[in-house]
């Protein structure tokens, strides 16, 4: 079967009403057979949430969501979204979230209804605090949540890059990072806007340490000796959305999947660029 897949970390874009437009916009004009929204929305401000669950559902989707009710408390207050064309669902098994080492994902099965042949999407968003928490995350991912009969992908924000082309661009950025907060040209508080994270120059130190950990490779190679590859074979940026320049968000796919094409989409709705894949299974 062939499926049109979109990850698109969405910086609580689904809470607002006019963000949501463009996130619904988006899937109207990617027309995915399956969407993944890490960070779909702030719980605390969804003004735009029921009416943009409204209009998936009208375009033919089902649509599973909820909190990350993270054990750390760091995102305990965002959302995550999947999303998954309804006419491709296997019947006994619904869209869900489902926890792995402290923070819910989500995952769906779908069915080609000529073949019967099936494939397990799982959408994730994991831990940007550190390669521990990761690993932790992996731990479950590969034990309790993938099936290694069933062909598998894996989609999302990963907070982890590959090998050592990327970790370079990191490892470079990082230490630039480092020596502006070392001559006090960036400020080191602790202080972060739970709803956008991004936004506060106030964490640059710490994003500095975070990312050097992200590019470490442990995450990426671990998936890859678990049978999975990244469906973009150039690994292009993702991240920051303005100017990326390294890749944390990913479509990973299992043995018996094969990608006829992928993109990364322009800067749109997020901090994170886009991305699209079509694959068989």
């Amino acid at each position: 079967m062939t499926l049109r897949l979109l990850a698109q970390n969405a910086l609580d874009g689904l809470s607002d009403r006019q963000t949501a437009d463009a996130c619904v916009q988006l899937v109207t004009d990617q027309h995915p057979d399956v969407a993944v929204f890490p960070e779909a929305y702030d719980m605390r401000h969804v003004g735009g949430l029921e009416e943009a669950v409204s209009r998936f559902k009208a375009l033919g989707y089902t649509v599973a969501h909820g909190a990350y009710d993270d054990q750390d408390g760091r995102k305990d207050v965002h959302g995550f979204m999947l999303i998954v064309r309804q006419s491709l669902m296997t019947p006994d098994r619904p869209a869900r979230l489902r926890r792995i080492a402290g923070r819910n994902m989500a995952e769906a099965w779908v069915i080609d209804p000529a073949t019967h042949r099936e494939v397990h999407v799982v959408g994730v968003h994991l831990n940007d605090l550190s390669e521990v928490h990761r690993q932790l995350e992996l731990d479950d991912l590969l034990t309790l949540v993938v099936d290694p009969a069933v062909p598998t992908v894996i989609a999302g924000d990963f907070n982890a890059v590959h090998g050592e082309a990327a970790r370079g661009a990191v490892i470079r950025t990082t230490r630039l990072l480092a020596k502006l907060v070392d001559w006090k040209l960036l400020p080191v508080t602790p202080t972060i806007d739970p709803r956008h994270p991004s936004r506060g120059l106030g964490r640059i130190g710490d994003l500095a340490k975070r990312l050097r950990d992200m590019a470490n490779g442990q995450t990426m190679a671990r998936l890859q000796r678990a049978g999975f590859s990244d469906a973009d074979a150039t690994r292009q940026p993702t991240h920051p959305a303005r100017r990326p320049f390294v890749q944390l968000d990913h479509i990973m796919v299992g043995q018996g999947v094969h990608v006829q094409d992928f993109a990364v989409l322009p800067r749109d709705v997020s901090d994170h660029r886009g991305i699209v894949a079509t694959i068989e299974g």
